[in-house]
């Protein structure tokens, strides 16, 4: 792990993380109860930038997407200026403006889409608790895509239940056959909940669903955790990467990514034509408040 790391115990001794503030302020390590639950990944050697493909940086780390996840060209008529592979905040070399016995803040300025992003991370008792603020210096209101993005691990048995009976096929996903059966895919339990042995399933798409009442539950090496979107908005979703091509099919998943979004796409574009996108106003700003808690299993 490079030097520019900054790690932060927990109030318990088995809770901790690592934040990168040159990589986007970005969770690389993050263990709890013991169990790190992050993907490791691999670093790349050279620094990052905005012609970076965030496939090509070892898909490691907790980031943030603004503002959209999917490349966007300005001409889209959604833009004043074109938008990389997964967003203008995750590359960049983030300030850390505050630290604290169980947490850091840090900034950054991303002048080409006009706001100014900040992102706190913290430990309280045995919960990880992520802000990301989004504040305007523009004056014209700006759409936008807003996810937090994390890469959790795949292994110890690990199980997903998402209690939701809603699903659909991003409209820009990246699935080259024909719409697969998702309740083959990905079958409903008793009272439609979906648990997801995700070792299991090898997929090559995304799924959206509206975020579901009482959050993911997941568990690993018999541990369980809740991990919820505290202050989402209406219309507020769950972006679920079920493999999107990066890992052949058939083959099992090494990480999987669970994405409270703003929108229903990766493509601001497609929300802006669906009618999901977020809407920054001039001078204003938005707020999004993921919490991962320790539970009984």
């Amino acid at each position: 792990m490079s030097d520019d790391v900054v790690r932060i115990a927990g109030p318990h001794p088995e809770d901790r993380c690592s934040v990168s503030p040159t990589r986007g302020a970005a969770i690389l390590q993050l263990t709890s109860d013991g169990v790190e639950l992050m993907d490791p990944g691999h670093l790349p050697a050279s620094s990052l930038s905005r012609q970076s493909s965030f496939l090509d940086t070892g898909l490691t780390g907790w980031v943030d997407c603004f503002p959209s996840i999917s490349p966007e060209a300005a001409e889209n008529g959604a833009l004043a200026h074109p938008v990389p592979d997964h967003g203008d905040l995750w590359w960049r070399r983030w300030e850390i403006t505050d630290r604290t016995a169980y947490g850091v803040s840090l900034q950054v300025d991303a002048p080409e889409s006009g706001v100014v992003a900040k992102r706190s991370i913290e430990w309280n008792d045995r919960a990880l608790k992520v802000i990301t603020e989004i504040s305007s210096q523009s004056t014209d209101p700006m759409p936008f895509v807003l996810a937090s993005h994390p890469l959790f691990a795949v292994g110890d048995g690990l199980w997903v239940d998402i209690p939701n009976d809603v699903l659909r096929w991003e409209s820009s996903s990246s699935w080259g056959g024909d719409e697969p059966d998702l309740d083959g895919l990905w079958p409903p339990g008793p009272d439609r909940v979906r648990h997801w042995p995700v070792r299991e399933k090898a997929g090559c798409a995304k799924v959206f669903v509206p975020w579901p009442q009482g959050g993911v539950h997941f568990g690993r090496a018999g541990r369980a955790w809740l991990y919820d979107w505290t202050d989402r908005p209406e219309g507020a979703n769950l972006g679920l990467w079920l493999n999107q091509g990066a890992i052949p099919a058939g083959q099992p998943l090494d990480h999987w990514a669970p994405e409270p979004t703003v929108g229903s796409a990766d493509s601001l574009t497609v929300c802006v034509e669906q009618g999901t996108a977020g809407l920054l106003p001039s001078g204003g700003h938005t707020l999004m408040t993921v919490v991962l808690s320790l539970r009984d299993p």
